[in-house]
C-alpha cells in the first residue's frame, strides 16, 4: 500500500522545519550525526581554564642607584621608602638641602646664569660693595653675574635654583656674608646659600617627593651607598616583632 502525504487544506501550505537537513534516500545517518559533544567537555575545558595561573608580574627587583620606591609621607618632612635592603626614613629638607649645594657648586665649567626679565638695581653698602668687589670672579663663576659702580649695583643673571628667591634681600645678604671671608671656595658659598633657601613652611606632597628623590639619584648618585648624616635612616623591626610575639 502507497503511502500519500496528508493533504492540506486548500490556502495553507504544509509545515516544514528550515533547519533540517535532507536525509540520504537509503535512511542512512548524516554526517555528523554522532559528532556531538560530550557533556563533559565543557567541563572539562572549564576546569582547565579555572586552574590556569594569572601571572603576577615581575618582583620588584632592587635597584642599586635608587633609594627605593616612596610609600607614603611622614609628618612633617620625612618620606617612607622601600628598597631591597628594607624600609628607611629619609630627610626631605636634608635631601633638598644637598640638592641645592650641588646644583650650586661648579664643576669643570661655571654655573650657567639665567638672565633676569628684569634686572635688578641695588645700593650696596660699604662693607658690600668690598666684597662684591673681592668675590666678583667667584660669583660670575656661580652664575650671579652682578656689576657695580661705587655703590651701585645692577643684578643681571642668578643660577637656576635662585631665579624664583626675594633677590632685593638675599644678594646684600650674600654679600654680608662674603665681607666676614677673606678666603672662600664655591662649595662654602653653595652650602650657605641652601641653607639660606631652606624654608621651615614647605608642605611636601607624594609627588614632590618622588621628583625631590629623582633629581638626587641624578645628580648625587653616590648619596646611595653613602647618605650623608641626617639624610637616611634605616628603620628596625625586630624588637616591635618580639613585642608582638611576647619574647
Amino acid at each position: 500500500m502507497v503511502q500519500t502525504a496528508p493533504l492540506v487544506p486548500q490556502g495553507q501550505t504544509a509545515p516544514c522545519d528550515i533547519f533540517a537537513r535532507p536525509r540520504p534516500a537509503d535512511g542512512g545517518s548524516l554526517p555528523g550525526d554522532n559528532d556531538a559533544p560530550h557533556a563533559g567537555a565543557a567541563s572539562s575545558s572549564s576546569a582547565v581554564i579555572g586552574e590556569a595561573s594569572v601571572s603576577a608580574g615581575p618582583a620588584i627587583a632592587g635597584n642599586p642607584h635608587s633609594f627605593g620606591r616612596v610609600l607614603t609621607l611622614v609628618a612633617p618632612c620625612y618620606a617612607l621608602v622601600e628598597s631591597a635592603s628594607g624600609l628607611a626614613l629619609l630627610s626631605l629638607p636634608v635631601a633638598e638641602r644637598g640638592l641645592t649645594e650641588r646644583q650650586l657648586t661648579p664643576g669643570t665649567e661655571q654655573l650657567r646664569a639665567q638672565p633676569l626679565l628684569i634686572p635688578l638695581r641695588m645700593t650696596l653698602r660699604d662693607e658690600e660693595a668690598a666684597a662684591l668687589k673681592r668675590h666678583q670672579p667667584l660669583l660670575q663663576e656661580m652664575g650671579i653675574t652682578l656689576q657695580a659702580h661705587l655703590h651701585q649695583a645692577i643684578l643681571n643673571a642668578v643660577p637656576l635654583p635662585l631665579r624664583q628667591q626675594n633677590l632685593q634681600n638675599l644678594i646684600p645678604d650674600l654679600l654680608g656674608y662674603l665681607h666676614g671671608e677673606t678666603s672662600v671656595t664655591h662649595h662654602q658659598v653653595a652650602v650657605w646659600l641652601a641653607r639660606r633657601l631652606q624654608h621651615e613652611s614647605v608642605v611636601w606632597s607624594h609627588s614632590r617627593a618622588i621628583q625631590l628623590l629623582a633629581e638626587v639619584e641624578r645628580l648625587c648618585p653616590q648619596w646611595v651607598k653613602a647618605p650623608p648624616d641626617g639624610l637616611l635612616v634605616t628603620l628596625n623591626f625586630e624588637a616591635a616583632i618580639k613585642a608582638l610575639n611576647h619574647d
